[in-house]
C-alpha cells in the first residue's frame, strides 16, 4: 500500500516501514512528520519541503534531492550514502543535524553548512570542497579520505573525530578545535615529522 503521493501535504504523520525504493516524489510537503525504517533509496525528491521532520533508521542511499528544501530536520541512524546534497534548495544556507548516520561518498560542494552537526557519523570519501562550515561539529565521526579544500572551517570542532587529513594551509581553520593526536597528522602537509 502506498502512503506517500506526489503533490500532497502531510502534517504530524508518522510513516513507518514505507518502501519508496526508486520512487519519484515531487511537489509534496512534510511538516512535523516522523519517518522510521523507511526506504527512499535510489529515488528522487523533487521540489518538495521537509520541515521539522525526524528520520530514524531511514535509507536515502543514492537518492536525489532536486530543488527540495530541508529545514530543522534531524537524521538518526540513517543511510545517506552517495548523495549530491548541493542540489538541495538552499536559500540562505543549510543547517543539518546528523547522528550515527552513514554519509559516505556524498558531495556537499560549495554549500553553506554552518552550525551543522555530524555526530558519531561515518563520512568516508565525502567532498566538502569550497564549503562554508563555520562552527560545524564533527564529534565522534570518522572522516576517512574525506576532502576539505578551500573550505571555511572557522570554529569547526574536530575533537573526538578520527581519520581526517587535510592541508590546513588550503583551508580556513581559524579557531578550529582538534584532538591532540589527530592534529599531529595535519603537520604532514608542512613536511614536519613528529616522533
Amino acid at each position: 500500500m502506498r502512503y506517500i503521493e506526489s503533490g500532497k501535504e502531510y502534517q504530524k504523520i508518522k510513516f513507518q516501514s514505507i518502501d519508496l525504493h526508486q520512487d519519484n516524489i515531487k511537489e509534496s510537503e512534510f511538516i512535523d512528520c516522523v519517518f522510521e525504517s523507511c526506504d527512499f533509496s535510489e529515488g528522487s525528491l523533487k521540489t518538495s519541503i521537509f520541515e521539522n521532520c525526524k528520520f530514524l533508521k531511514t535509507s536515502f542511499a543514492t537518492s536525489k534531492f532536486i530543488d527540495t528544501r530541508i529545514s530543522d530536520c534531524k537524521f538518526n541512524s540513517c543511510k545517506l550514502t552517495g548523495i549530491d546534497w548541493s542540489t538541495l534548495n538552499k536559500i540562505i544556507g543549510l543547517e543539518l543535524d546528523f547522528n550515527s548516520c552513514d554519509l559516505s561518498y556524498s558531495s556537499f560542494f560549495k554549500m553553506d553548512l554552518s552550525n551543522s552537526k555530524f555526530i558519531d557519523c561515518r563520512i568516508y570519501e565525502a567532498d566538502f570542497t569550497e564549503c562554508i562550515m563555520k562552527n560545524v561539529l564533527f564529534k565522534g565521526s570518522d572522516l576517512m579520505r574525506t576532502s576539505f579544500y578551500n573550505t571555511d572551517l572557522q570554529e569547526a570542532d574536530f575533537r573526538e573525530a578520527v581519520n581526517y587529513l587535510f592541508d590546513p594551509g588550503k583551508n580556513n581553520c581559524k579557531n578550529a578545535k582538534f584532538s591532540y593526536i589527530e592534529a599531529l597528522n595535519l603537520l604532514k602537509f608542512f613536511g614536519i615529522i613528529v616522533e
